[in-house]
């Protein structure tokens, strides 16, 4: 005994094979410019680079999200549905 103990209760998902059904995701990551866009109601997007431009933005329907003409970088997906908004870097590198 080291002085400290945890006690869990529960179900705590450990590595990323966990349930992601009802997250905001857009894939695959990294991409070579097609993401595809979670189904979602009254879903709106918006695609950032780093230094904060809006390269790109729609709403729900568009499920399919393709992006042309663009340097490879690290992009920023915003994804917004009724109350849950969701940031999520991408990695864009065309072929």
């Amino acid at each position: 005994y080291n002085g400290w103990e945890a006690n869990f209760q529960g179900q705590f998902p450990v590595g990323i094979d966990h349930n992601r059904s009802n997250e905001l995701v857009g894939y695959p990551n990294p991409t070579s410019g097609l993401i595809h866009l979670p189904s979602q109601k009254n879903l709106k997007w918006d695609v950032f680079d780093l230094k904060g431009r809006r390269i790109a933005s729609g709403s729900s329907d568009n499920i399919d999200l393709r992006l042309l003409n663009i340097e490879p970088q690290i992009l920023l997906l915003r994804m917004t549905s009724n109350d849950k908004t969701v940031n999520q870097r991408l990695v864009f590198s065309p072929n």
